[in-house]
């Protein structure tokens, strides 16, 4: 009786395995242009091809115009343009995880395009689809920052982190939860086609955000060494690694296609690995000696621009006001709330990540959040709560609609935190 249990078990596990009973769930938080889209996955043992299957499926339900929206992006860049990044594409996506090409094959499945590259046919490829998880790796600029507070400086004596992408143009955000046996992430994606990591956190209290540190030297010649893509790398080290070290492990010694910091906190710190890919790729600390002239007086504390600060790095900060003008920004925010037995709170660095100055399209004055925010991340670890305002291509004003927003009150929305 036992062995026939165990036989009609093992066939049970085996039709899971072969039919795959995962579950994909999109849905759109909050009015028009105003909220986000929400996704569920749940693999439940399914495959991952099979899973972007069902992510295509239920993201075309729901947005039938969405393939010919995202696919008309292509038809405004130039043939040389689009011709330079899809060569990029080619060569750099067999680096790609495994399990995150399977699952973009099986998504691009439900898109018309198939395997050809045609910039004006208003359909998504394969490798048009990857281009918007690749953005970061070939085709850029964006500035971005961070600052982060723990220990003796935040109000709960654990990291408080604020996060700040920018970038010229965004569409709708996306918050993914995804659940894959022991790998739980929620990632927080720039767009509904993402599935790289900009800015994500797991299940063992991590958070990762990426910044760009352009050092003006020349896009790499792909063909002279085997070059990966760092964002689907950060994803890979948050889905399979449970600290700092683990992921800045993963993370430094690859090559990659362009300069960058990613901010790492667990639940006692944050660090920032500055990958100077021809320098030093090491952690950055609050306590660490930083190049001369960069200014840091406070312990428990760290933030980012999009520069190198360790001596030993290239200096891409000093010529650079957009960089010095934010890191002055940011220290003189910092010292209106910390210091004399004062701490910061969830709110407080809410109030630090939207300082903007008197004018917002000024990138002289203020120029933490900036006319090119798209996202602002709020993470609070001991709360474990996440608080997001989504840009979504919405201009400046004085109220948030469905074009404009509040440049004095951004409307920020509280995210479930859960795996």
């Amino acid at each position: 009786m036992k062995k026939i249990i165990f036989n009609i078990v093992l066939l049970i596990l085996l039709i899971v395995v072969l039919t795959g009973c995962g579950s994909v769930k999109v849905k759109y938080i909050g009015s028009k242009e105003q909220g986000y889209f929400e996704v569920i996955m749940n693999y439940n043992l399914d495959s991952d091809y099979h899973m972007g299957q069902l992510y295509g499926e239920a993201l075309v339900t729901q947005c039938p115009t969405l393939e010919a929206g995202f696919a008309n992006y292509f038809s405004s860049l130039s043939t040389d343009t689009y011709n330079t990044i899809m060569a990029r594409i080619q060569q750099i996506k067999n680096q790609i995880p495994r399990e995150h090409r399977d699952f973009i094959n099986g998504f691009a499945r439900k898109f018309s395009g198939g395997t050809t590259n045609s910039k004006d046919d208003g359909k998504l490829s394969v490798d048009e689809l990857l281009y918007f998880s690749l953005i970061g790796d070939i085709h850029r600029s964006n500035e971005c920052s961070i600052v982060a507070v723990y220990g003796a400086a935040s109000d709960t004596g654990k990291p408080l982190i604020g996060r700040l992408l920018d970038w010229s143009k965004g569409s709708h955000g996306a918050v993914y939860y995804i659940r894959k046996g022991n790998k739980k992430i929620i990632n927080i994606g720039t767009s509904v086609l993402s599935q790289s990591v900009s800015t994500a956190l797991n299940q063992h209290g991590i958070f990762v955000a990426t910044l760009d540190a352009p050092t003006g030297e020349a896009f790499p010649d792909l063909s002279s060494n085997t070059y990966y893509s760092y964002h689907f790398d950060l994803r890979y080290a948050l889905e399979n690694f449970g600290t700092i070290e683990e992921i800045t492990s993963h993370l430094n010694n690859k090559a990659y296609t362009f300069n960058h910091l990613v901010a790492i906190g667990d639940n006692i710190t944050v660090k920032v690995l500055e990958n100077n890919l021809n320098g030093s790729r090491t952690l950055r600390e609050s306590t660490s000696l930083l190049r001369a002239g960069v200014i840091w007086e406070y312990p428990n504390a760290i933030a980012a621009v999009n520069a190198f600060l360790l001596p030993e790095n290239y200096d891409n900060f000093s010529m650079n006001p957009f960089n010095t003008l934010r890191w002055k920004s940011i220290r003189e925010q910092m010292s209106l709330y910390y210091g004399a037995g004062r701490t910061i709170t969830d709110e407080e660095m809410k109030l630090i990540a939207t300082y903007y100055g008197t004018n917002i399209d000024q990138l002289t004055d203020g120029v933490i959040m900036n006319s090119l925010t798209q996202q602002i991340v709020i993470y609070d670890s001991f709360k474990s709560s996440l608080k997001i305002f989504f840009r979504n291509n919405r201009t400046p004003g004085s109220a948030n609609t469905a074009s404009t927003f509040d440049v004095d009150h951004p409307d920020f929305w509280n995210v479930p935190v859960h795996y």
